[in-house]
C-alpha cells in the first residue's frame, strides 16, 4: 500500500545551475496546494567526482581569436553541463520515476555563444510550441551576415563524446566560454558609446549582462561571434539540451537580465546598442529569436537526455524554459513562507526540511480521479489566494544572502511607483519582470554579501597565525565556513563559532563602523571597504570587526531601496522579510543585523527557499501544450 501511494506523487523536478555549483531539488505538491521539499544534491564545480567525470571529455570551447582581456570572468560550459548530468544521476532512483516536470534556472546575465548539430532541424515554423513574433531587427539581421548556416558543423566532424556518446552534451558541437555576470571586461567608457541617447527606455546593461558582453565582444573580435548560431543563457543551454538540441528559448526575467530587452514589448533594442550597423547585426543575428513568459513549456524531455539522466520516458516529462535565479528564490520564498504562515507543512523541521528519508514516506492513496479532481481544486485554490493575497505581497520583502546579496519587494505592475523609479534612474534598483505578469520585482543586488563577511573572518583567522608565527590548517576546509557559496573558508568550525559568539555580543555596543564593498559595485566599481569610528581600547576587538561587517553588509544593501518602499507601502502592516541564502540561513548575528536595519522584530528564515525550489514549483504549476 505505502508503495503504491508513493507512485502515484507526481514529483517537480527544479535544477539551478549557479556560479560554483548545481543544485538539484525535488518538490512535491499537496493536495491542498502547498509545496514540500523532498531530497535533493548538490555538485560544485571543483568536486573531485566532476573531475573524473570530464577528464576525458572533448573540448568543445573555441577559443582561437578569442582575446585574452583583464577583468574577464570564464567558466567552461562542457564542465557545467557535466555538473548538471552528475548531480541529477546520483538523485534517488525511486524518486527519479516520480518526475513529471523539469523546471530550470541558474546565474543570471551570463552569455554563452553555441552551435548544436540539430539546430537547423528546429524551425519556427516546425516548432510545436507558440513562439514570439520576430522583432524587425532580427528578420532583418539573421540573413544580413554569414556564419548562421556555415556555422553549423555536420556530425560527422563532430568530436566524439566520451562513454560512448552518453552524454548531455552529445548535440552541442562548439561554443564559446560562458562569459558570466563577473565579467568585467566592458569599461564606462565602452558601455559610454553603446547607447544612442533617444532610445533609452530600455533596461540599461552594465559590465557582466549579456548584451553588454556581445556587444564587446561584436566590437573586439567580431568575427568570433561569426563562427555561433546561437548565444543564450547557461541554463537556457541545458534546456535546449535537454529537448535534444533544439533552438533556444529564452523567458522574460533571462531576457530582461542581458539588458537592451523591453519586458512590455517583448523585444531586443538592437538599434539602441549604437550607431554601428555591422555590430547590431552581428548581436541581433544571435540573439534568442523566442522569448515567452515564465513557466512556459519549451519541450519534452528527450528520450537520450531521460537514459542519461537516469529518468523515466513515458509518461512525458515537460521542461519548463529556464527562469532567472533570483525570481525563483522569490517565488520559492513566498510558496515555503506563506505555507508556513498559513499553517501548511509546519516549521523547518518539518516539511520544509531537506529530509533525504521524506522520499520513502507514505502518503494516503487516492485513484487517479480524485488525483485529477485534486489538481483542478488546488489550482483555483492558487488562484484565490493570488487574488486575496496582495496586502500580504505588499508588505512582503524577500531577502537572499549568499555570497552576494538581493533585497526584493513585489510591486503590482501598475503601481506608479515603478514609473517613478524608471523616471529616476536610480542605479542602486532594478525594476524586473516577475515570474506573473501583473507583478513586477523591484530589487537592490549588491556584491557584498557573504563573500564580505567569509572574508573577514578568513582575515582575522589568518592575522591570529601571522602574529602568532603559525601556518593556517590547509585541510580546515569545513562547513563552518559555508557562509558564502563560492568557496569554503579557512577557519575551521570552532573558529567560526568562537568569532560568531563574539560579534553577537558587541552587536549593541560597537561604535566602529566598516563598509565591506571589497569589490565595489556595479553603481560604483571603484568602491573599496572603509572603516571608520576606531576607538583605541574600545572597538578594535575581533567580535567588534566581524559585528561592524555584518552591520555594513546589511546597511549596504538596504541603503539601495528607496526608503518608502520598505516602510510605508501599507502603514498597517509590519514588514514581512522572507531571508534565504547560505549566509543569513546560517547566521543569527547576520538575520539581526538585517532584522534591525529593516525595523522588524525577526526575519522569516526559509532554508528550502532557494532557486532549484522555485524552478520545481514553478514546473509542478505550469500547463504542457
Amino acid at each position: 500500500m505505502a508503495d503504491d501511494s508513493i507512485a502515484r506523487r507526481m514529483l517537480g523536478l527544479g535544477i539551478d545551475i549557479g556560479t560554483s555549483s548545481v543544485k538539484a531539488t525535488f518538490v512535491e505538491q499537496r493536495d491542498d496546494g502547498s509545496f514540500v521539499v523532498v531530497a535533493g544534491n548538490q555538485v560544485a564545480y571543483d568536486s573531485e567526482d566532476l573531475a573524473v567525470a570530464v577528464a576525458s571529455a572533448p573540448s568543445l570551447m573555441e577559443t582561437v581569436s578569442l582575446p585574452r582581456v583583464a577583468g574577464a570572468a570564464e567558466q567552461d560550459p562542457v564542465v557545467v553541463v557535466a555538473a548538471v548530468q552528475l548531480c541529477v544521476t546520483q538523485l534517488p532512483r525511486d524518486l527519479k520515476q516520480q518526475v513529471r516536470s523539469i523546471g530550470l534556472t541558474g546565474q543570471m546575465h551570463g552569455v554563452v555563444l553555441f552551435n548544436t548539430s540539430k539546430q537547423a532541424q528546429h524551425t519556427t515554423q516546425q516548432d510545436p510550441l507558440a513562439q514570439a513574433p520576430l522583432p524587425p531587427a532580427l528578420v532583418n539581421a539573421r540573413s544580413a551576415l554569414p556564419g548562421a548556416v556555415g556555422a553549423e558543423t555536420s556530425a560527422e566532424t563532430r568530436p566524439q563524446c566520451p562513454n560512448n556518446g552518453h552524454t548531455l552534451w552529445h548535440t552541442l558541437v562548439s561554443c564559446s566560454p560562458l562569459f558570466t555576470w563577473r565579467d568585467a571586461r566592458c569599461t564606462p567608457e565602452f558601455l559610454d558609446t553603446l547607447v544612442v541617447p533617444e532610445k533609452q527606455p530600455y533596461p540599461m546593461p552594465s559590465t557582466g549582462f549579456g548584451c553588454s558582453t556581445l556587444a564587446w565582444l561584436a566590437t573586439e573580435c567580431g568575427e568570433y561571434v561569426d563562427k555561433f548560431a546561437h548565444a543564450a543563457g547557461i541554463a537556457d543551454l541545458v534546456g535546449c539540451l535537454l529537448c535534444d538540441g533544439r533552438a533556444p528559448v529564452m523567458d522574460t526575467t533571462q531576457a530582461s537580465s542581458w539588458g537592451w530587452f523591453d519586458p512590455g514589448l517583448g523585444t531586443w533594442a538592437t538599434d539602441a546598442i549604437g550607431r554601428d550597423t555591422v555590430r547590431q547585426q552581428r548581436i541581433a543575428r544571435v540573439l534568442p529569436a523566442s522569448v515567452v513568459a515564465p513557466g512556459t513549456v519549451m519541450g519534452r524531455l528527450s528520450s537520450h537526455a531521460a537514459f542519461v539522466l537516469g529518468l523515466p520516458t513515458t509518461p512525458a516529462i515537460h521542461v519548463c524554459v529556464a527562469s532567472g535565479d533570483h525570481q525563483c528564490h522569490v517565488t520559492a520564498c513566498m510558496a515555503l513562507g506563506r505555507a508556513r504562515e498559513d499553517g501548511c507543512g509546519g516549521g523547518p523541521s518539518s516539511s520544509h526540511a531537506m529530509d533525504k528519508n521524506q522520499g520513502t514516506g507514505t502518503t494516503k492513496g487516492q485513484g487517479d480521479d480524485g488525483r485529477h479532481e485534486s489538481l483542478a481544486a488546488t489550482r483555483r485554490q492558487r488562484q484565490v489566494s493570488r487574488a486575496t493575497s496582495s496586502d500580504r505581497r505588499m508588505a512582503t520583502a524577500v531577502l537572499s544572502v549568499g555570497t552576494s546579496a538581493q533585497l526584493s519587494v513585489l510591486v503590482p505592475a501598475s503601481d506608479p511607483l515603478l514609473a517613478r523609479l524608471k523616471a529616476d534612474g536610480l542605479s542602486s534598483v532594478e525594476v524586473r519582470p516577475s515570474m506573473h505578469s501583473d507583478w513586477a520585482v523591484v530589487s537592490a543586488c549588491a556584491l557584498t554579501g557573504g563573500g564580505a563577511i567569509l572574508a573577514t573572518v578568513d582575515a582575522l583567522f589568518r592575522l591570529a597565525h601571522d602574529v602568532l608565527g603559525t601556518q593556517p590548517g590547509a585541510g580546515a576546509r569545513t562547513n563552518g565556513g559555508a557562509v558564502a557559496d563560492d568557496k569554503p573558508s579557512a577557519a575551521p568550525d570552532d573558529v567560526w563559532e568562537r568569532l560568531l559568539g563574539l560579534a553577537e555580543q558587541r552587536l549593541d555596543e560597537t561604535t566602529l563602523a566598516i563598509s565591506p564593498t571589497f569589490w565595489g559595485e556595479r553603481r560604483d566599481p571603484a568602491a573599496r571597504g572603509s572603516v571608520c569610528h576606531l576607538v583605541a581600547g574600545d572597538n578594535l576587538t575581533a567580535g567588534d570587526w566581524l559585528a561592524a561587517t555584518c552591520t555594513g553588509v546589511a546597511d549596504n544593501l538596504c541603503s539601495m531601496l528607496p526608503p518608502d518602499l520598505l516602510s510605508g507601502r501599507e502603514a498597517d502592516h509590519c514588514l514581512h522579510v522572507l531571508a534565504t541564502g547560505t549566509a543569513v540561513c546560517r547566521s543569527r548575528l547576520l538575520q539581526r543585523c538585517f532584522a534591525r536595519r529593516l525595523g522588524t522584530p525577526h526575519l522569516d528564515v526559509v532554508p528550502n527557499g532557494d532557486a532549484a525550489t522555485g524552478a520545481a514549483i514553478t514546473a509542478l504549476t505550469s500547463t504542457p501544450p
